[in-house]
């Protein structure tokens, strides 16, 4: 009896590591789909314009990266057309150059991308960064070839523009489906001097949700030598829709001032608005801000913490950060009035291409530069 007993025990033992075993096995599946899954979210984002990976999405690839600090792929997607500004603990230039030197072909596109540009996280070094791109494009990864595409359409130091190559390229992206070439194809044709053909180009891109694209009809709508405030509107809803930051805060600002017959719901205003400053929006954290000291956006008053954040982006040189001190100090409101200080202000705004900024210079009368 007392035999029966000890094989019951060991048999119920080994039923329950077996079962402990298939659900590691279970639970491997489930966890490897879901990688795959967060992957294609990225992907999709980045080639074609689909839905903004989310916040799930986000949490595990930064977790991942972590845990698998060997793991290229995750080191690229916790970086610029990955996680945006919605992880502020993790440094993902530092992840992206480990990818970098593990030849990782889209990490090598945009860490060159960056030594191109050049900022305050990474130095600029023009050289290298072009030939990260090009070396990237050998390997066939199309976010290289439409960035190379893109360096050949505006010409960098030490490398001069080559329409001819920059179309080949952009187009050759495109029909591989990275539909960002499609704005490298509007450049290229906007430095041939064929508008029309640029348009054509913008307008195709954010018809498949570029946001680069809409921001830039967006400028066309409301500086543009035709302005329809209308169409601008149905972008800012549009990129809304989409989660895109910076489409987000200009929807709330057309809220607040009831743009194109828009009503005023600062409800949804604020919402949009803390949205952008979670995804690392600065202009939203401004606008934030100023509504702090004048109550706008229905935003509960906290003037000393609003004009403090106000200079402090000001300082960073956000360029609509400066331009809604200038105004406080046109005004004299909640601050003393400095007109030469807002002048400065709105001017170092519109010397970073701040288009608010220009139209409010001429309107004071003011020139762009000083006499």
């Amino acid at each position: 009896m007392r035999y029966h007993v000890i094989f019951a025990f060991f048999l119920l033992a080994s039923c329950a590591t077996l079962s402990s075993f298939a659900d590691d096995k279970s639970a491997a599946a489930a966890d490897a789909a879901q990688a795959q899954g967060d992957l294609r979210q990225f992907h999709d984002w980045l080639y074609r314009f689909g839905a903004r990976p989310s916040d799930g999405a986000v949490a595990r690839t930064v977790a991942r990266a972590r845990a698998n600090p060997e793991d290229v792929r995750w080191l690229f997607w916790t970086g610029k057309f990955g996680v945006d500004g919605r992880v502020k603990d993790f440094d993902w230039v530092d992840g992206l150059r480990r990818a970098v030197e593990k030849e990782y072909p889209p990490a090598m596109a945009l860490y060159g991308t960056l030594l191109c540009e050049g900022s305050s996280l990474v130095t600029r070094d023009v050289p290298r960064g072009v030939e990260l791109i090009r070396r990237a494009a050998v390997k066939g990864d199309m976010l290289a070839t439409s960035q190379l595409g893109l360096v050949y359409s505006i010409g960098l130091p030490g490398v001069r523009p080559d329409l001819e190559r920059a179309e080949v390229l952009a187009q050759r992206a495109v029909d591989h489906g990275m539909l960002r070439g499609l704005v490298v194809l509007a450049n290229t044709y906007q430095a041939r001097g064929d508008g029309q053909k640029a348009l054509q180009y913008v307008t195709q891109a954010s018809d498949a949700g570029d946001p680069e694209a809409m921001r830039m009809l967006v400028e066309a709508y409301l500086f543009g030598r035709t302005p329809d405030l209308t169409k601008a509107v149905e972008l800012f809803q549009r990129g809304a829709l989409m989660s895109e930051p910076s489409l987000l805060e200009q929807y709330a600002m057309a809220l607040e001032l009831e743009l194109a017959g828009l009503k005023q719901d600062r409800v949804l205003s604020r919402h949009m608005l803390r949205r952008a400053i979670s995804m690392g929006n600065r202009t939203a954290e401004a606008d934030w801000a100023y509504g702090q000291v004048t109550g706008a956006f229905g935003i509960a008053p906290a003037e000393k913490t609003g004009l403090a954040t106000l200079q402090r982006l000001a300082d960073a040189n956000v360029s609509d950060a400066q331009l809604l001190l200038a105004r406080l100090l046109l005004k004299g409101e909640h601050v003393n009035q400095d007109r030469p200080a807002a002048i400065v202000l709105m001017r170092t705004a519109a010397r970073l291409g701040n288009k608010r900024a220009l139209r409010v210079l001429e309107q004071e009368g003011v020139a762009l530069e000083e006499q």
